[in-house]
């Protein structure tokens, strides 16, 4: 009989011991990867950068995205990087049909301007980088997660 409880206890350890790492493995993991030192040492030279593209100017509607690009790229490259969908079907057409176009396609003939709002100018307590001043311009220099703002004029 002694024996017998002495092998319930070792079972009821085991599995006690099994729980318990089920729920620190994950928790450990959760720390690491989400730890800023960590994730900013293995950002592997990207950066993401959320885009939105108003063509209300044109009749047209207002798209937006997240597109990750080189670390260092400008809203020029961002632009040659950002993948649009075709959203000309309609229906069963719209399931079937896979093809996309860079925005610089979709924007070549027309006028725009590039707004770059900064990361760091969101106001606390709001939900959006578009508080700050932006900054125009094709050329300027983006961190990740500054937000492209592209404006079709005509």
């Amino acid at each position: 009989m002694a024996n017998i409880n002495r092998i319930k206890i070792a079972l009821v350890a085991a599995v006690a011991i099994l729980a318990c790492a089920l729920i620190v493995a994950p928790a450990y993991g959760f720390y690491y990867v989400h730890d800023e030192q960590v994730a900013s040492s293995d950002a592997e030279g990207v950066i993401m950068v959320p885009v939105t593209v108003d063509q209300t100017a044109v009749n047209g509607g207002v798209k937006a995205g997240v597109v990750v690009v080189p670390d260092g790229s400008n809203a020029s490259d961002v632009i040659q990087e950002c993948a649009v969908s075709s959203e000309d079907a309609n229906s069963v057409e719209a399931v079937h049909d896979h093809s996309t176009s860079s925005l610089a396609d979709t924007l070549s003939g027309r006028q725009y301007t590039c707004t770059v709002y900064k990361a760091e100018s969101q106001n606390p307590g709001t939900q959006s980088t578009l508080d700050g001043n932006g900054t125009t311009g094709n050329d300027t220099v983006l961190e990740n997660w500054d937000h492209l703002v592209v404006t079709v004029t005509q």
